[in-house]
This record gives structure tokens, C-alpha cells and sequence, in this order.
């Protein structure tokens, strides 16, 4: 079974172009798109040791969902591709993660989506030809979220539809069927749920308040038994742990959400160092860079200090929701843009390095919370624009502005919430702050 494959120039020249005239400074190499067959989703993207790409999904044969993977090189041009087989696979799959294994082998973690409620491994070479395919029938509908090899076994996280985690063990060695383990919590549905440590896994989830009706993060240490070695728990924060990612002084950072977002750093003990609230939507992804933190969103890109302070930012010119990943100069980006077609990005550290750098002006806002006017002061300011977003980084208001100390900004029309407001002076320069409407 081919891949139809094409690159849609129209839509390529409009994306380029809307990035130019509109995103001055930053650069996008490259966006292509690949024709599967109808309804395609892309759910995982990785990176090999010699710079391929790896995108899974599924996409509908006829009537039915089967998985796929596809092979792009570093400059997003298509390799190979493989489908799923409804009678083997019993229809209606869908590719979740992707992952190189240490013998330079590929393994794709599928779910059935309906029917029958199987998880399932398939394995291919560096040239496509498949070499394994494992199932394990459960007895509830089921979605899977990660996929990590360690000592020779494929251990696969997620969750079942009652919430309830899971995860599964098979031996790569061997054509040995998967040993299930039942999670007595949840697991966050994002592919940066759980970390490796040493012979060990950091698993994010929260813990449920029935009383307050709210979650707090809860990261749970187990072993490959399912064991559970530690918890750590942070009821002073609200929300369960969407992603997480290690830090270059062997700590951790992780995102909470729901029902605001924030980012938070802890040791490797587990004790909270810092925690920013109400500044991330959901749908993130973490990467540590060298000693930074880059947050990927659908629609910015944001870099945190070692301290939790916000010293970079740009707008995704692409706007478009998708999964994420790095590599060693590169943003990469993948996920669906049509009925009919995929789409993987690639922006380059040019893009990174001209991010808009935050400076240290001070920046007040009064009263806060407000609910008719606020007034914004700051030591010093050039002609520039004032741009306030929601939570969820949408556009709500737009303000031209000249040289001044002190802005008075009429808030009457905004719905009572959380508000980001970023002053930026013409050189691109970016000052950030937070306030919120209140009646």
C-alpha cells in the first residue's frame, strides 16, 4: 500500500507569506503537507540518533481507521510510509506514539478505537519492513500516552476510559505476550506524562478534592513492577500535571492545568523551588535547553529562566495545533491541517535566538483585579502596541502606542478572567505582565 504523496505549494506560499508580512524576525523553514488517504490525524512525532523524522497516526481506508507511519528526512521530504492491516489488526487503529529503539528499529504503540479493545506494538526496520506485531486485548477502551525501552522490555503508559492508569511490559527479545499492571490513578493524556529515572518511572497525574472540586499534581516514583516507590504531592497548587521534563541541575519542571496553567520546578527530592501560576494554556509541550525551559503551545513558543521568569517569546506563525519535538538547532512541529492532509514544520534556532527577549523594565498594573480601567506603568517605553490575550493565548485586544510611563487601558468590555498583557516597543522588545477582571 503507497503513500499518495504531494507538497501544496498554494498553501505553502500563504504560510510563508503570513509569516513574513506578520511575525517580523523569525524564521520558518519549512512547512509541508502529505496526503494519506481521508480524515488524517498525526498524534506523535520523534526524532532518530541520524536526524530522520517519525510521524503516526491514523488515517480512513474506505470505512475504516488504520494507523500509519511515516519516514521524512531532515528537511520534511517523504521516505516511506506503512498502514495498518484491518483483518490483523481488526479496523479502526490509531498510532499514538512513536518511538527508535536501541537496536536503530521503530516501534508504534497503537489502540483499536472502537470494537474491540486492543493494545498493540508494531515494530519496523529503518527501511520499513515490518518485523513484530504484538496485541494485548483489554476489556476497556483505552488511550496510550507513552512509550519508553528499558534493559531490553517496551514498557507502555496510559489510561483507560474510567481514568484508571495502566502500564504494560513486553520483552522485545522475544515474542512474549504483554504483562498488564493496573495503575490505582489516572495519567494526563499528554505524551510527557512520564519520565525515565535510572531503572525508575516519574509518573504525573493529580489528586481529586471532592470537597474543593479541584485537582492538585501529584507525581508518583514506581518501579518496573508498577511498585510505588514515592509520591509527591502539592496541594498548594491547583490542577493535575500535564507534562513534565528534567532540568540540567537533575531537577524537574512540570506543567499543571486545569483549571489555569502554570509551570513548576521541583529538585530531585520532590521539594517545590518555584511555582508560576496562571501562565500557560493547555496543550503544552517541555524541553529543557541547556539551562532554560522552552514551553511549546499552539499558538507561542515561550522560554523560562532557571527561576521560573519568562525571558522569551514568539507567536507560532503557523497557529495550527499539533505535536512537538526538538532536535539540536530546531522547533518541530506536526498534526493535522485538513480532512486530507498533515502537516510537519520545522523552525530554525535562527527563530529561537531572535525570540523576543523580555526586559527588565519594571511593569505595574493598578488596581488588580480591576474591573472598568486599568492603569500600566513601567520606568520607560517606546512607540510600540500593547497586545492582551487569554489564557488560551487568543487576541482579545490590540493598542497602538506611543512614548509614556503610565497607559490607561479601558477593560469594560472583557469577560471577568485572567489576562496576559505584553508591552512591546518597536525593537521587539517585550515586557510581560498579568491581571485580572473582576465585577
Amino acid at each position: 500500500m503507497s503513500l499518495k504523496f504531494y507538497h501544496v505549494k498554494y498553501y505553502f506560499l500563504q504560510i510563508l507569506l503570513f509569516f513574513t508580512t506578520n511575525v517580523s524576525g523569525q524564521q520558518l523553514d519549512f512547512a509541508k503537507y502529505y496526503s494519506l488517504f481521508q480524515y488524517n490525524y498525526a498524534n506523535a512525532l520523534c526524532v532518530t540518533h541520524d536526524n530522520y523524522r517519525l510521524v503516526t497516526g491514523s488515517t480512513t481506508l474506505h470505512t475504516a481507521d488504520i494507523y500509519y507511519l511515516m519516514k521524512l528526512d531532515s528537511q520534511g521530504n517523504f521516505i516511506w510510509s506503512q498502514f495498518g492491516d484491518v483483518q490483523l489488526d481488526g479496523g479502526y487503529t490509531d498510532g499514538r506514539v512513536v518511538l527508535e529503539l536501541s537496536n536503530g528499529n521503530y516501534a508504534v504503540g497503537c489502540r483499536t478505537c472502537c470494537g474491540s479493545n486492543d493494545l498493540f506494538i508494531v515494530i519496523y526496520d529503518t527501511a520499513g519492513n515490518l518485523l513484530q506485531r504484538k496485541h494485548y486485548h483489554t476489556v476497556e477502551d483505552l488511550n496510550i500516552t507513552n512509550m519508553i525501552e528499558l534493559n531490553g522490555s517496551l514498557y507502555i503508559f496510559g489510561r483507560f476510559s474510567t481514568s484508571s492508569g495502566f502500564m504494560c511490559k513486553t520483552d522485545l527479545n522475544a515474542d512474549t505476550v504483554f504483562i498488564l499492571k493496573n495503575l490505582p490513578y489516572g495519567l494526563s493524556n499528554n505524551k510527557q506524562s512520564v519520565l525515565l529515572l535510572n531503572d525508575r518511572f516519574i509518573l504525573g497525574n493529580g489528586i481529586y478534592d471532592s470537597v474543593a472540586t479541584t485537582f492538585s499534581p501529584l507525581l508518583t516514583i514506581i518501579d518496573t513492577t508498577g511498585a510505588i516507590i514515592n509520591q509527591w504531592h502539592y496541594p498548594q497548587i491547583t490542577g493535575f500535571v500535564e507534562s513534565l521534563c528534567n532540568t540540567y541541575d537533575n531537577g524537574y519542571v512540570f506543567s499543571n492545568v486545569y483549571p489555569n496553567g502554570g509551570l513548576n520546578k521541583i529538585d530531585s527530592a520532590g521539594n517545590l523551588l518555584w511555582s508560576n501560576q496562571n501562565i500557560l494554556s493547555i496543550n503544552q509541550f517541555l524541553f529543557s535547553v541547556d539551562t532554560n525551559v522552552l514551553v511549546v503551545e499552539d499558538q507561542y513558543f515561550f522560554w523560562y529562566d532557571t527561576n521560573g521568569q519568562m525571558i522569551r517569546y514568539s507567536p507560532n506563525p503557523l497557529g495550527l495545533s499539533g505535536e512537538a519535538s526538538i532536535d539540536q538547532n530546531h522547533i518541530l512541529l506536526c498534526g493535522a491541517v485538513s480532512p486530507d492532509s498533515v502537516y510537519y514544520a520545522q523552525f530554525s534556532d535562527s527563530m529561537i535566538t531572535n525570540i523576543r527577549l523580555v526586559q527588565s523594565l519594571i511593569l505595574n498594573i493598578y488596581p488588580n483585579p480591576a474591573s472598568t480601567h486599568i492603569t500600566v506603568l513601567t520606568e520607560k517605553f517606546h512607540n510600540g502596541e500593547i497586545i492582551v490575550t487569554n489564557l488560551i493565548c487568543q487576541e482579545v485586544m490590540r493598542i497602538p502606542l506611543h512614548s509614556s510611563q503610565q497607559i490607561e487601558i479601558d477593560i469594560r468590555k472583557l469577560s471577568p478572567g485572567i489576562y496576559n498583557l505584553l508591552l512591546f516597543d518597536l525593537s521587539g522588545n517585550l515586557n510581560y505582565a498579568k491581571f485580572i477582571v473582576s465585577r
